[in-house]
C-alpha cells in the first residue's frame, strides 16, 4: 500500500524548507520495495539483443551447413550406391561396347561401337550352359538406366533405374578400362572405372 505525504511532514530537526519544495509529493511502498533505474533496464535490454543477435547468428549459420549438406548428399549417399551397382555389374561382364546413344546399342548389326563421349555401353554376360546375355547401361532422359534383353528383345523402357539425379553420364575406353563419367546437381564429377573378365 503506497502512501503519499508532503514535504512539510518531513521537517528535519526543524529545518525551514524552501517554499517550493512543498509542491513535491514524495511516493513511496511500505514493504521498502523500489522499480528498477535507467542503468539496469538499459543493461537488461542491451543483453537482450545480444542473445538475440546470438540466436540469429547461430540459426543462419545452421542453414548454411542444412543447404551444404544436402548440396554434398550426392557424393555422400548417392554416389556410394551407384558405384557398388554399377561396379558389380560391369566387373561381371566377359565384354562391353560403347555406344553413342541407347538405339545404337540396341542395334547389334548397324551401329559402330566408339572409344569415348558414349551414352551407352552394351554389355554381355556367359552364363555357364555357355548362352550370352547382353544388357545396357545408359543416360537418356536425365536418369542412369539399366536395360536387359529378354528373348531377344529390348524392352521400350528400362528395366530399372540406377539413379536420376546425374546432370550427365559418358562411357569411354581408356587403356582398355570401362571409365563412367557422372556429373552430378551440384557440378561434382565423379569417374568410376570397371574392367570386364
Amino acid at each position: 500500500m503506497k502512501t503519499t505525504e508532503s514535504f512539510d511532514d518531513y521537517k528535519r530537526d526543524g529545518e525551514a524548507h524552501h517554499p517550493t519544495c512543498d509542491r513535491f509529493v514524495i511516493s513511496h511502498s511500505k514493504s521498502g520495495q523500489r522499480g528498477f533505474t535507467l542503468i539496469e533496464v538499459s543493461a537488461a535490454f542491451m543483453m537482450m539483443m545480444i542473445l538475440s543477435g546470438t540466436i540469429v547468428t547461430l540459426l543462419s549459420q545452421h542453414v548454411f551447413f542444412m543447404q551444404m549438406y544436402n548440396n554434398a548428399s550426392f557424393l555422400s549417399e548417392e554416389a556410394p550406391r551407384i558405384n557398388a551397382l554399377v561396379s558389380s555389374i560391369v566387373n561381371q561382364a566377359d565384354s562391353y561396347f560403347i555406344f553413342t546413344n541407347l538405339a545404337d546399342a540396341q542395334n547389334l548389326g548397324g551401329a559402330t561401337p566408339v572409344l569415348s563421349g558414349g551414352s551407352a555401353v552394351r554389355l554381355t554376360f556367359r552364363n555357364p550352359s555357355g548362352e550370352t546375355d547382353e544388357s545396357i547401361l545408359s543416360y537418356a532422359g536425365g536418369a542412369l538406366n539399366y536395360h536387359y534383353k529378354r528373348g531377344g528383345v529390348w524392352s521400350a523402357t528400362p528395366d530399372w533405374v540406377v539413379t536420376s539425379q546425374p546432370k550427365s553420364a559418358t562411357f569411354s575406353n581408356d587403356l582398355g578400362l570401362l571409365l563412367i563419367r557422372l556429373v552430378g546437381p551440384e557440378d561434382e564429377v565423379i569417374e568410376f572405372v570397371g574392367t570386364s573378365e
